[in-house]
């Protein structure tokens, strides 16, 4: 999927300075996950999209822009993106979800409607998509693969075919096919997930792999398939193999999103572990959305989706402000006593 501007014509003009832009944010250390650097800058957006990024000759901000924003010296990231989510299993709806999230610095998320669709079937991923529409930030979705899991081990009340994957592979935001779990039908080419594997390519979906423990023969078969993905690697000698076969390995999710964060707290975890923090952030933004072939998704480049974080520092990853398409849509106020009050409110959905 290619998130697209809505007049082309108009971002060319605003990048060339012939129209202003609708924002631009000054005096900000841009985080650059395309060249790994970081450097000063300021960035101007229009309808939506980043339209030029100007780090020679700031300073005229007011001149290029309808509404300018002091960065203040802070580190300016790409938006996070959750690559695989069971929103369901959070016990909370779509709208619900993103209120806890967006202020963590999430901005797009692809969800897997895997619980729903195991009970309610089509209907339940289409209330999913229903749900998730006109919210302040983007929430995608994968198609269920495996709906039992395995014929024979479990069964919910649904079972997905390929019909059934030809049928919702028609919603506007659906861009993969979710954990195909039944690894061993596909690695032995069996017909049921054949089928269904078949039906998602001839709809240009993305294959999202679940195959824990899978190695050596078996996981090169796996891979010849089609998926090339793995959130389910339980050791890291485990991820390694699969690194090194071309398959692209996510981390685990967080385990507390209303206190410890959301993928903020996923990309701390990698920098505790020594991972670099612009190669932590650029593996929550730019990778992820590579992953799941989403263009003009992940970093603060022309052309791409204006969906930025201000943050004060990169190994806590706390965000100020949180722009989605350009819009301020989340904003943390700092904690500060109050006499006879306590603390302040931390966040604020805008």
């Amino acid at each position: 999927m290619k998130i697209q501007p809505r007049d082309k014509r108009a971002l060319l003009r605003a990048a060339l300075g012939e129209i202003k832009s609708d924002l631009a944010i000054k005096n900000v250390q841009l985080v650059n996950v395309i060249t790994g650097e970081i450097y000063p800058a300021s960035v101007y957006v229009y309808d939506g999209f980043i339209s030029h990024v100007e780090y020679k000759e700031p300073g005229r901000e007011e001149q290029f822009a309808k509404e300018v924003v002091d960065g203040q010296g802070k580190y300016l990231i790409p938006g996070l993106i959750d690559a695989h989510e069971h929103i369901e299993s959070s016990m909370m709806t779509p709208r619900n979800f993103a209120k806890a999230v967006i202020p963590k610095g999430t901005t797009t998320v692809i969800t897997d409607p895997h619980e729903i669709g195991n009970v309610w079937g089509i209907e339940g991923v289409r209330y999913m998509h229903e749900a998730s529409e006109g919210l302040p930030m983007r929430q995608l979705i994968d198609i269920p693969s495996c709906v039992p899991a395995v014929p024979g081990l479990e069964h919910a009340g649904a079972e997905f075919g390929p019909e059934a994957i030809e049928e919702l592979a028609k919603l506007e935001r659906v861009v993969g096919l979710a954990e195909v779990m039944d690894y061993l039908d596909v690695i032995h080419g069996g017909d049921r997930m054949m089928d269904i594997i078949r039906t998602a390519e001839d709809h240009g979906l993305y294959l999202q792999g679940h195959a824990p423990f899978v190695e050596g023969r078996m996981l090169s078969a796996y891979l010849c398939r089609g998926p090339n993905t793995c959130y389910e690697s339980r050791t890291a000698e485990e991820a390694v193999e699969k690194m090194r076969s071309g398959m692209r390995v996510d981390a685990r999710e967080a385990d507390d999103i209303l206190h410890n964060g959301h993928i903020n707290d996923v990309v701390r975890a990698a920098i505790r572990y020594c991972m670099e923090p612009v190669a932590a952030i650029k593996s929550a933004t730019l990778n992820s959305a590579g992953e799941a072939g989403l263009q003009n998704l992940g970093a603060i480049a022309p052309g791409y989706a204006a969906d930025m974080l201000l943050v004060d520092d990169l190994r806590e990853l706390t965000p100020s402000h949180v722009f989605y398409g350009g819009k301020l849509v989340a904003l943390y106020h700092p904690p500060a006593r109050i006499p006879g009050k306590g603390k302040g409110q931390p966040d604020e959905i805008l």
